[in-house]
C-alpha cells in the first residue's frame, strides 16, 4: 500500500464515521501532509484527489514542517483551521516551502480536476 491508497482509506474511514455522528459530534478530519520525493504534476494531482491536505516535495525545511505541526497543535487538532492558518501564513510571507502546495492551491486543483 502506498501513501495515496493509505490516504484514501483514511478518508473513507472518516467519511463512514461522519455518517455515524451528528454534525456537532463529528470527530475532526486528520491533517494529512504528503512529504515525498515524487514531484510530478500527476503525483500531486493524485495526492490531492486521494485527500492529502498539503503536498511537500523533498528537500523540505523542518522549520516549516514544525510550524505546520505547531499550528495544528495550537488549534487543538482543528484540521481546517491548521491548514488554513499554515497556508495563509506561508502564502502571505511568500515562503511556501520548496515543492509545497497549500490547501488553497489544492482546492483550486480539486475544482479543476472535477471540471475535467
Amino acid at each position: 500500500m502506498d501513501g495515496f491508497e493509505a490516504t484514501r482509506q483514511i478518508r473513507a474511514l472518516e467519511s463512514k464515521n461522519a455518517d455515524e455522528h451528528s454534525p456537532t459530534d463529528r470527530p475532526a478530519s486528520a491533517l494529512i501532509i504528503a512529504l515525498t520525493g515524487l514531484a510530478s504534476g500527476k503525483d500531486q494531482s493524485e495526492a490531492f484527489l486521494a485527500g492529502v491536505d498539503l503536498y511537500m516535495t523533498k528537500p523540505v525545511s523542518f522549520k516549516e514542517v514544525g510550524r505546520l505541526l505547531d499550528n495544528w497543535e495550537k488549534n487543538a487538532g482543528a484540521h481546517d483551521a491548521a491548514v488554513a492558518v499554515a497556508s495563509a501564513e506561508q502564502e502571505a510571507a511568500g515562503s511556501v516551502p520548496h515543492g509545497a502546495l497549500t490547501h488553497r492551491m489544492s482546492e483550486a486543483l480539486r475544482e479543476r480536476e472535477a471540471v475535467e
